[in-house]
Order: structure tokens, then C-alpha cells, then sequence
């Protein structure tokens, strides 16, 4: 099924130009016009040290498309990305396109968004169309953006087409960047150290080069949750990121099991924050293992000093 199908099945005669966006996650939870992660507030690095994707099959929530570019970059043999956010969609193929093409330095200055400017996100005022960087600040250029747009589906070319290139006008002034209503977390440099492959030029270069070699994966808007048989193979990994933590128990726990059932032997589900239902998980004959939080590191804009707890959940 191509990629445009999978969106046409969700978004129907929908224009996706002018699509809503859910700007309040705590309160309503992941929706399917849900903000996207712009980059992960996860522990990447320790995860992936700790869990070998080389040559698996892996089933994963695209968030922010980190772990899976991780992944990919970890040489896994296969991903089928799966997020309830169309959003989350557009901005994982943005992702994969940017990491194909630009060198390492132009990635940043694309993606990158000074903390400053993200507590303004919320404000509703018209966009207008303003040409090249504003403050000193070039993230999601129209003259890169236009480089990359042969790589994207037409549906999120159509998305981008509306978003990339138009500003509005904050209450104190500033011009900030339209696209950046639809992303919950932006970066700046200083941050991308703790995701693998921005953490060196070195990294970046590898995992580039492995990408230009991967076929754009699949990203299917859907409730990771409610697997249908148009997913007919079996996994060596389940990425669920933090989505056990926004689900009520006992419904928590019954997608973890149900999702165990489709997993090779010997395979595992990763998971985090999921303290609260470990207990039932062990009654129902999983077993869970905690991966070491790496070091503590200030998060942005709340008060929150280290990286979430990964746990492992296997049922072999």
C-alpha cells in the first residue's frame, strides 16, 4: 500500500492543508491531529546500547522518528513505524528526507529551534509569509525545504507546502516560524549530543549513508494499539516509547499483551515509565527488566532533570 493510501484512509476528503492541530496533549491525550515530536525527550542512547537491532524486525511508535532512524542507523533489517498523529507522519518523512540529503551542519540549522521560542507555541494569530531566516534563526527554511520535497509523499508535500515558509507574529514581537505549532518539543545543539546519530559528525555521516540505502519505511497513521491484519509478519522488537503511561490500567497492560502476540521468540517490547502496572505485567507472566537511566540532563521547558526509565518486556 503506498504511503498516500494509508493517509487517504485516515484523513478522507479531509484538505490537508488546512488540517487541525491538537495543541494539548496532557489534557486529551495522543489524537490523530495530535502535536508531533519534533526530537525525543527519551534516553536514545542507552536504550540502543542495551538493545541490538541489528538485522531485526522492529514495529514502532515514529514520535519523534528518532529511535527508528536510530534503528536504521543500528542496521535493523526492517521498521514499520505506527503513530496515531498524522503529524507525527509528515514530520518523520521531513526527518528521513532532511538526513538523506543535507550534510550534517544544514540538518541542524533546519530543525533546530532556540529554546526561547518554545513557550509560545500556543498563540493563535494569522500566519503570513516571510522570506529567508528571522532573528538569526533559519530553522524549517523554505530554500531547504524546497531541496527535500521531491522525497515526500504528495499528501505531506501538500502539508509542508502550507507550513514551510509562512511566520507569525508572537505577542512580543517576534516572528516565529508557523510549523513550529505542530511540533510539541523543538531542539537546540547543545541537546542533540544525547541522540545517537547527531551526537558526532562522525555518527551522522554512517547513519546518512545507510539511509540513502533504505527504502523510506512504512508509516501508518494508526493506533499502535490495534494491530489488523494488514500487518501480517511477526517482531523481533516493539517500540511502545512512553504510551503505556497515557492509557488507563487495566487497558495498559491488555495492549501489552495483546502486542506480546505478535512477536517472534525471544523478542521484547520496549517501553517507558511503566512502574505503575509492573506488578500486573509479572501476574501475567511477563518479565521486566530495567535498562540504567544514562545521566541526568536538564529537559526542556518543564522541570524534569533526567531521561524517562526503559524497561524490557519479554514474555518467553
Amino acid at each position: 500500500m503506498l504511503q498516500d493510501d494509508l493517509y487517504k484512509r485516515i484523513l478522507g476528503e479531509k484538505d490537508v492543508s488546512s488540517l487541525p492541530v491538537d495543541t494539548n496533549i496532557l489534557e486529551n491525550g495522543f489524537t490523530k491531529f495530535a502535536r508531533a515530536y519534533a526530537f525525543t525527550n527519551e534516553g536514545l542512547e542507552g536504550l540502543m546500547t542495551s538493545v541490538d537491532s541489528q538485522g531485526k524486525r522492529i514495529l514502532g511508535v515514529i514520535g519523534s522518528a528518532d529511535y527508528m532512524i536510530s534503528s536504521i542507523f543500528n542496521g535493523c533489517e526492517d521498521y514499520i513505524g505506527v503513530d496515531i498523529s498524522i503529524f507525527a507522519c509528515f514530520f518523520a518523512e521531513l526527518k528521513f528526507a532532511a538526513l538523506k540529503k543535507l550534510d550534517y551542519s544544514s540538518f541542524k540549522e533546519f530543525f533546530e529551534c532556540p529554546r526561547t521560542l518554545r513557550l509560545i507555541y500556543s498563540e493563535e494569530v494569522l500566519p503570513q509569509r516571510i522570506k529567508g531566516s528571522i532573528g538569526g534563526v533559519s530553522s524549517f527554511s523554505e530554500e531547504i525545504y524546497t531541496s527535500l520535497r521531491d522525497e515526500l509523499s504528495e499528501t505531506a508535500k501538500k502539508f509542508f507546502d502550507n507550513v514551510i515558509g509562512y511566520h507569525y507574529i508572537s505577542s512580543n514581537g517576534q516572528q516565529i516560524h508557523f510549523a513550529l505549532q505542530y511540533l510539541v518539543n523543538a531542539i537546540d545543539s547543545s541537546e542533540m549530543v544525547y541522540i545517537p546519530y547527531l551526537k558526532t559528525k562522525d555518527a551522522y555521516d554512517t547513519a546518512q549513508k545507510r539511509i540513502q540505502k533504505t527504502t523510506m519505511p512504512i508509516l501508518r497513521p494508526d493506533d499502535i494499539g490495534v494491530i489488523d491484519g494488514s500487518i501480517n509478519s511477526d517482531f523481533d522488537i516493539i517500540y511502545l516509547s512512553n504510551i503505556p503511561q497515557h492509557i488507563l490500567f487495566p487497558d495498559s497492560v491488555n495492549i501489552i499483551e495483546r502486542l506480546s502476540s505478535r512477536l517472534k521468540h525471544g523478542g521484547i517490547i520496549v517501553a517507558y515509565s511503566i512502574t505503575d502496572i509492573l506488578d500486573d505485567l509479572e501476574r501475567r507472566g511477563f518479565t521486566t527488566s530495567k535498562i540504567v537511566s544514562p545521566r541526568p540532563r536538564e529537559l526542556h521547558p518543564i522541570d524534569v532533570t533526567i531521561f524517562p526509565t526503559a524497561y524490557l518486556i519479554s514474555n518467553s
